[in-house]
């Protein structure tokens, strides 16, 4: 079974969890065998994979990135991201059940002491214009950058009093660790969905 990853032009956080993660709960599992395909942590429920290979869907969304997938007997939907997913996919509501990133709850967390009051995470799309670490500097903000390694931007986020993000998997994270958080809407109108769909699960008016 082979673990689907986005790519995008940068390194991104909430992608970049999926082979940080599912290695420590499911170690030795995968593989690079694309008959079967795992579709974890993201917008990842696209019309374009493959179309014999097996879908298997562990907590992943559908976004609106590409047209439907015609759902067929090559899809085998274990739990789905959110409520807005399953109805546009036309699915029961019971496997609505949240984005398995929060799932990160399994694994065990160095206690990190508390040094920033605030800190900001930018989209990783947004975090390549702009000039993020002088506005945070100026305003006494921790910057935490979306395109670095998952253990590091793990390490700010639990050394944080507050996480104000742009990025969805920066909240649902945060969330998940118990660190209080205040969600920015996303300056891209295309990645407005994905978080009404998380939310959705929570019964959170975001």
């Amino acid at each position: 079974m082979k673990m689907f990853v986005f790519h995008g032009k940068a390194p991104n956080f909430g992608d970049d969890l999926n082979r940080w993660l599912w290695p420590k709960l499911l170690p030795d599992f995968f593989d690079d065998d694309g008959s079967t395909l795992f579709l974890g942590i993201g917008s990842i429920i696209y019309d374009n994979h493959p179309q014999h290979a097996k879908k298997i869907v562990f907590g992943a969304g559908y976004a609106g990135y590409t047209a439907l997938p015609k759902i067929d007997n090559t899809w085998e939907f274990r739990f789905l991201r959110g409520k807005k997913t399953a109805e546009i996919l036309g699915l029961p509501d019971e496997l609505a059940v949240g984005d398995s990133g929060i799932l990160i709850r399994l694994v065990e967390m160095p206690d990190y002491e508390k040094k920033y009051d605030v800190s900001f995470m930018p989209h990783f799309e947004s975090a390549q214009y702009g000039s993020w670490p002088e506005i945070c500097d100026r305003l006494g903000i921790n910057l935490i950058d979306p395109r670095w390694d998952v253990d590091r931007v793990l390490e700010h986020m639990l050394s944080s009093r507050l996480v104000v993000s742009e990025a969805m998997h920066g909240i649902i994270i945060a969330d998940a660790l118990r660190v209080p958080w205040q969600a920015i809407r996303p300056l891209d109108p295309n990645h407005h969905a994905k978080w009404l769909d998380w939310a959705s699960v929570l019964d959170v008016d975001i």
